[in-house]
């Protein structure tokens, strides 16, 4: 009996659905005697029954049913689907004790409530798109404003940028014609305006630097000629003939590498083409450049002169370079059948003057150190009685008897070199501008060089090499190729 007391005041007693969960063999026969499933048995005891009973036999008075009429009502209450006071009444308990006792209410409710979360959900992603495609709409509208209103801007542009580069056409046209007739002012105003209006144009800059290169203002020209290369214009044609030698004058390193590497590209493109003033700027400087070959220069000049077409016998010297022997002359000679290019276009003979090809040819052999052979082909060039440039003869004559140790020589070149240029500078500036009107005439970096030189030998340098009074013109312009007869 002790240990009965003591069972019931301190051990919990075991749920009913616990019990019947542990009991194997009374399970069949409790199942039996109710008329029920033995597997329903347990869960039909779990829950609500298993709260009555447990409040029935709690060991705290307080938290028992206060009476059997309690009992009663909380087993009522169970068998009608309500509520009990046995468990604690939370909110799920009291909502599914609810839907048990009114299940077609409930699951209408439940039904209506799904179908209005869904048509509120449905309704959401609707507008969501809506706004989405709204907003993709509103998008594509101010992008094709903004492209509208750009592309109004750039036909404005292009509109101003024709008229502008009708009226620097204008202008450039008008600062020529001044230029032709000698009115460098009116010339250089308007291709000021012309490149104010047009600075990206290369025209009225090629145009000012040719005014002045003629004015004799070497370093605004040549600033005016880089700045037309860099604005893209070609460098092909004649009228860049002598301009690497200006900017070598004039220090614009990087503007003589870039024109002198397109004229050897341009040389090599066609080598068996005379191109005598190509031929001349790239050997204007006494520097190397990487990317040019001397010796292969030395090549085609001794090929281009070779294929001398014609060549003139030197007149007497009791007639003057202008002036014609007494009779009809020689009978004409047939111009022999003509050359064809790869092509089949006629090729042009070449018309320079031999005097010039040999001056040229003596140059180049020159840069490639060649000194016998430069001096012997500008010893036959000043023998021409026809070419008015012999002045330029002396300072690669010079240069040539330096290289080979003669030094009285050179220094007798040199002293001819400067009463010549001495004359031409002393002469008004539009007899001037008749021999001298080209860029490429400028050779001064040829006489720095040699003063180098002299400086790191035993001679003593001369002054006039270190401090030129003037520019040294090695080079003829084609204004003087059209004084020869």
């Amino acid at each position: 009996m002790d240990e009965l007391r003591r069972i019931i005041r301190e051990e919990e007693p075991p749920r009913p659905s616990t019990r019947l969960s542990t009991c194997d063999q009374s399970l069949d026969t409790i199942a039996d005697r109710r008329r029920v499933d033995p597997r329903g048995l347990a869960s039909t005891v779990r829950g609500d029954l298993d709260w009555i009973v447990m409040k029935s036999l709690d060991k705290d008075r307080s938290r028992r049913y206060d009476s059997a009429a309690s009992l009663a009502d909380d087993i009522r209450r169970y068998l009608d689907g309500e509520p009990i006071h046995a468990r604690p009444p939370s909110n799920f308990y009291r909502l599914q004790k609810y839907s048990r006792r009114h299940r077609v209410a409930f699951l209408t409710v439940t039904l209506v409530g799904i179908t209005m979360i869904l048509g509120t959900a449905a309704s959401l992603w609707q507008m969501s798109e809506a706004i989405d495609e709204r907003n993709a709409k509103d998008a594509a509208l101010r992008e094709a404003t903004g492209a509208k209103a750009e592309a109004i801007a750039a036909k404005q542009q292009v509109e101003q940028f024709a008229e502008d580069l009708v009226r620097a056409n204008e202008l450039v046209v008008s600062g020529k014609a001044h230029a032709d007739t000698g009115r460098w002012a009116e010339a250089s105003r308007d291709y000021d305006a012309a490149v104010a209006i047009q600075p990206g144009y290369y025209l009225p800059r090629f145009q000012r630097a040719q005014l002045l290169t003629r004015m004799g203002l070497w370093p605004e020209a040549a600033n005016d000629y880089a700045n037309a290369i860099d604005t893209g214009a070609s460098t092909s044609g004649p009228q860049w003939w002598g301009v690497p030698a200006l900017f070598l004058y004039t220090g614009y390193d990087d503007a003589f590498r870039h024109i002198s590497e397109q004229h050897w590209d341009e040389i090599l493109r066609e080598p068996s083409k005379p191109q005598w003033m190509l031929l001349r700027d790239l050997v204007a400087s006494d520097e190397p450049i990487a990317s040019i070959d001397h010796k292969v220069l030395v090549e085609i000049a001794v090929q281009w002169l070779s294929e001398s077409v014609f060549p003139r016998e030197p007149r007497p010297p009791h007639l003057g370079p202008n002036s014609r022997p007494p009779g009809d002359g020689p009978p004409e000679r047939s111009p022999g059948p003509r050359r064809h290019d790869q092509f089949s276009r006629v090729v042009q003979l070449d018309s320079t003057p031999l005097c010039i090809r040999q001056y040229i040819t003596a140059i180049v052999h020159l840069r490639a150190k060649e000194c016998d052979k430069a001096i012997e082909l500008l010893s036959q060039a000043e023998r021409d009685p026809r070419w008015p440039g012999k002045y330029l003869i002396h300072a690669p004559m010079a240069l040539a008897h330096y290289h080979k140790g003669d030094i009285v020589r050179a220094s007798e070149s040199l002293d001819r070199s400067d009463a010549s240029i001495q004359e031409l500078l002393s002469a008004p500036m539009s007899d001037r501008c008749k021999v001298q009107s080209h860029p490429g005439l400028i050779w001064s970096r040829v006489c720095k060089s040699t003063a180098n030189r002299c400086k790191s030998s035993a001679v003593q340098p001369r002054q006039k090499l270190l401090r030129p009074s003037g520019p040294v013109m090695l080079c003829p312009s084609p204004k003087m190729l059209k004084a020869l007869p």
